[in-house]
């Protein structure tokens, strides 16, 4: 699936705009079970990570509509409910992309129920450098994979989900007792 070119973006345009200067990203991730209860994760072309489907917000839609939007992109998959179950945001989740391009990172992860489609397949192609081209190397999804959630009291913790080790996001420090 294809989704807008990155200089078309939202938030494409306001990176031409802002230079090097930390932005807000607001996007959402979305979490999609199938019936044997294991998750569907993509691999990020862009830094090799593991991930489940999601990313910026557009101007004219809601915050669940970035979810179901981004993960049909990404997945082929269509839901038709999207229920929020976890939000990270704060200085914590601060990061820099493979791009040298520095956000603030406001999501909401869904739990996507309902869904129809099938999964896209496997796309493997070789990451495309940075370039003058805004597009160049930008999210692609080469590999998707149904997994099983690891069974552990940490690893279903919510802000867990998007540990670094599980998408390459940056991950809370711990709160715990």
């Amino acid at each position: 699936m294809a989704g807008i070119p990155w200089a078309d973006s939202y938030l494409g345009q306001l990176r031409a705009l802002a230079g090097d200067r930390t932005l807000l990203f607001i996007g959402a991730r979305g979490v999609i079970r199938d019936h044997g209860g294991r998750i569907l994760l993509i691999k990020r072309a862009d830094n090799g990570f593991w991930a489940m489907p999601g990313g910026a917000m557009e101007l004219g839609e809601s915050i669940g509509q970035c979810a179901i939007r981004e993960t049909f992109e990404e997945t082929g998959l269509a839901a038709t409910e999207a229920t929020p179950f976890a939000l990270y945001t704060g200085p914590d989740y601060t990061y820099t992309n493979v791009f040298g391009d520095r956000y603030q990172l406001f999501l909401v992860a869904f739990l996507l129920t309902e869904w129809t489609g099938e999964l896209l397949p496997d796309r493997r192609r070789p990451r495309t450098p940075r370039s003058s081209t805004p597009n160049a190397g930008r999210s692609r999804c080469p590999a998707r994979r149904w997994r099983a959630w690891p069974t552990s009291r940490r690893m279903n913790a919510p802000e867990a989900w998007c540990s670094s080790r599980a998408t390459g996001w940056p991950a809370r420090p711990s709160t715990r007792r």
